[in-house]
């Protein structure tokens, strides 16, 4: 949604280190579309550095990496909960990879886990850092829009309208849910537990809120179960004697 807004408010498209045009689609015609985001030239690798020695032109684009440099970023954050059930449906709907929730709480795709990105940001303390909470962009647009341009130095184009049932209509995969959604749906008591006691750090220093859990004795038993499941299909693939 940020990508959006940065188009619809600032008419700035924004780059992704992972767009690529579909198959037959020109390039040109791509950037041209009324979409927030434009295709690299390239491939990342050999962008970065032309990018990155420009001085006159503020270059967007979009990450999920841990940093690569110390240039000037937007870090926007969402309730891990809500972030990690999203990105689930992600893995699931578009990239066909069947994670359970347990396997994303534990960080087991590709970019790691919700607090071990952070981890590697630390967005509250990194220098020409802009933090974003995801709620906050929804719920009080215009400030948090605002620290944008002041962050950015980008000029306001148009005032920004949240079109959520259009873009859910042309994108169902990205717009899956408006933010009326409870965090914690989805998830066990135990599966809450487990994310909390391994991300609690990082939702508390952005104000998130803790439901009411489980107890530990819970968690202990999830992460029993799961290790005597690996354990016994090691023992099972192992020759025996």
């Amino acid at each position: 949604m940020f990508r959006t807004m940065l188009y619809q408010v600032f008419q700035r498209r924004s780059y992704s280190k992972y767009y690529k045009p579909q198959p037959g689609t020109n390039a040109k015609a791509a950037a041209n579309a009324r979409t927030p985001g434009t295709p690299l030239p390239s491939p990342w690798p050999k962008c970065y550095g032309p990018m990155s020695r420009d001085p006159d032109i503020v270059h967007l684009v979009k990450t999920h990496d841990w940093p690569e440099d110390n240039a000037k970023a937007i870090y926007v954050v969402r309730n891990g909960l809500a972030a990690i059930r999203s990105y689930k449906h992600f893995l699931r709907d578009v990239e066909k990879c069947d994670f359970s929730l347990d396997q994303v709480i534990l960080g087991e795709p590709l970019y790691g886990s919700w607090g071990s990105h952070l981890d590697a940001w630390n967005p509250l303390e990194r220098p020409n850092t802009l933090v974003i909470r995801y709620e906050d962009l929804v719920e009080r647009p215009e400030q948090e829009l605002q620290k944008v341009a002041e962050f950015t130095g980008f000029t306001k184009q148009a005032e920004w309208v949240n079109n959520f049932d259009e873009l859910h209509a042309a994108h169902p995969n990205m717009y899956r849910q408006g933010p009326g959604i409870p965090p914690e749906e989805g998830f066990t008591e135990e599966q809450q537990q487990l994310f909390w006691s391994l991300h609690g750090d990082w939702m508390a220093k952005f104000g998130y809120s803790r439901p009411v859990c489980t107890t530990a004795r819970a968690l202990r038993a999830v992460l029993v179960e799961r290790f005597h499941t690996a354990d016994a299909v090691l023992d099972l693939s192992s020759p025996r004697r």
